[in-house]
């Protein structure tokens, strides 16, 4: 068993790079439908017949609400608590993909979804950070940090790619159906 430190607390993790892939698995995902919507907006655009701009608010709802969670979660993960804010923001996220993914022919139901998966996603970066900071100690922080920056820049370059496949090959509205996968991991969390 290894033990992560810090001077006031001790946290018991029994595999340590098991519970560091669940997290990487959730950073990857939330920061991957940032952009995974990118390709598919004209296609969203002539389906609603409306204005590349008016279905631009599919990528901006997301974008909004991820940058004003991400500080959000952060700072009330001290009154609430980690594990609680985490498990809120993957529910979130995955009830946002669910009303994305059955509203998907009503674009006001769509852009409604991407505001509230962005609010949801933006709970997972913000509050592993925050676990590397408190749980992991000071030789190990920067590798954790790296591993992390390394998957929120794979999953930013790899979105479009899977969002033009989807949209070309199958449809847009199954790109909603990808954040739910972050779902199997509140059992780990819990």
């Amino acid at each position: 068993m290894e033990e992560i430190t810090q001077p006031s607390q001790k946290l018991r993790i029994t595999n340590v790079k098991g519970a560091f892939a669940w997290l990487g698995f959730l950073v990857f995902f939330s920061v991957l439908n940032e952009t995974v919507f990118n390709v598919a907006l004209p296609d969203i655009a002539r389906q609603f017949q409306v204005e590349p701009s008016t279905a631009n608010w599919v990528n901006t709802g997301f974008m909004l609400s991820f940058a004003i969670g991400s500080f959000v979660y952060g700072k009330i993960s001290d009154l609430y608590g980690i594990k609680k804010m985490l498990m809120i923001g993957i529910v979130t996220y995955g009830s946002g993909s669910i009303l994305g993914l059955a509203a998907h022919a009503y674009l006001p139901a769509v852009i409604a979804a991407r505001f509230i998966q962005g609010a949801g996603a933006s709970a997972i970066p913000a509050l592993v950070m925050v676990m590397i900071v408190r749980y992991f100690d000071a030789k190990s922080r920067g590798r954790a940090f790296g591993l992390i920056g390394s998957l929120v820049a794979t999953g930013e370059g790899i979105g479009p790619v899977i969002g033009g496949v989807v949209a070309h090959y199958v449809h847009w509205s199954v790109l909603f159906v990808f954040p739910l996968m972050t779902l199997a991991t509140i059992p780990f969390f819990l």
